[in-house]
C-alpha cells in the first residue's frame, strides 16, 4: 500500500466520522465508535511509514483529572507523578483523614525508563498542525486532512 492509498484511509475514516456526527450527534455512540475508528486508521498507518506516533497507555488506576497537576521529575530517572481519583478501588479501605492514606494511596508513580527526552503538555491551537503527531494518532478533531 503506497502512502497516497493511506492518506485516502485516514480521509475515508475522518469523513465517517463526520458523517456518524451529523447523523447521530458529536457524542453519540456512533461517533464515538467513528471517532475511535479515525484515531486506529491514524496510528496503524503511522507505524507502518515508521512515523511517531501517539497511543493511549492503561495505567492501571485512574488518573484524578480535577486534582492539581501532575507532576514529571526528569533527570538520571524519569518519574511521572499525579494523583489517584477518589474512586479508585484502592480508597475502599482507607479514608482520607486515617493515617497513611496519601502515602499509600493517593499518588500513582510511573517510571519511564530508557528515556532520551520529555515534555509535558500538548501544543496550543496556533501550532497543532505542525506536532509531528497530527494525523497519526493525536486525538485532536479539528484538524483538516
Amino acid at each position: 500500500m503506497n502512502e497516497q492509498d493511506r492518506q485516502q484511509l485516514i480521509k475515508d475514516a475522518a469523513a465517517a466520522r463526520t458523517l456518524a456526527s451529523r447523523d447521530h450527534g458529536w457524542n453519540s455512540a456512533e461517533a464515538r465508535a467513528a471517532s475511535q475508528n479515525l484515531l486506529e486508521v491514524e496510528r496503524v498507518t503511522a507505524a507502518q511509514m515508521g512515523l511517531p506516533f501517539a497511543s493511549p497507555v492503561e495505567l492501571g488506576s485512574p488518573w484524578d483529572p480535577g486534582a492539581p497537576m501532575p507532576c514529571l521529575l526528569a533527570g538520571m530517572r524519569t518519574f511521572l507523578i499525579y494523583y489517584l481519583r477518589s474512586d479508585d478501588p484502592l480508597f475502599e479501605d482507607l479514608g482520607p483523614d486515617e493515617p497513611g492514606w496519601h502515602q499509600e494511596h493517593g499518588l500513582g508513580v510511573i517510571e519511564f525508563q530508557h528515556v532520551a527526552a520529555v515534555k509535558m503538555g500538548g501544543p496550543n491551537d496556533e501550532v497543532l498542525n505542525g506536532h509531528p503527531s497530527t494525523a497519526t494518532g493525536w486525538s485532536y478533531t479539528g484538524r483538516k486532512l
